[in-house]
């Protein structure tokens, strides 16, 4: 899997902002959403503001909220995933 290969690269080049941004986006896409979500929300207290992040963090958002059972939870990721957009430009990311 691409997450792999981006993890080992990481294991040699720890302060990569790229590939810190890729691994959760494959993460993302692989359907670990979750694990994306929190590396990003690491990624974003340590490098805040960065559009690119902004924007695949929205998307995990969004992702999240799609499979949201409670209606309150619902709102609130859709709220999140909206602002984050804004913030980060609307990278296009998702």
């Amino acid at each position: 899997m691409a997450s792999d290969v981006l993890a080992a690269g990481l294991q040699l080049w720890p302060q990569n902002l790229r590939l810190r941004r890729l691994l959760p986006l494959a993460l993302a896409q692989a359907g670990a959403t979750e694990r994306a979500h929190e590396l990003l929300g690491e990624l974003e207290r340590h490098e805040p503001g960065d559009g690119e992040t902004l924007g695949i963090l929205a998307c995990t958002y969004q992702d999240l909220w799609v499979r949201a059972a409670d209606p309150t939870e619902w709102h609130a990721l859709v709220q999140k995933a909206g602002c984050l957009t804004v913030l980060g430009g609307n990278t296009g990311a998702c």
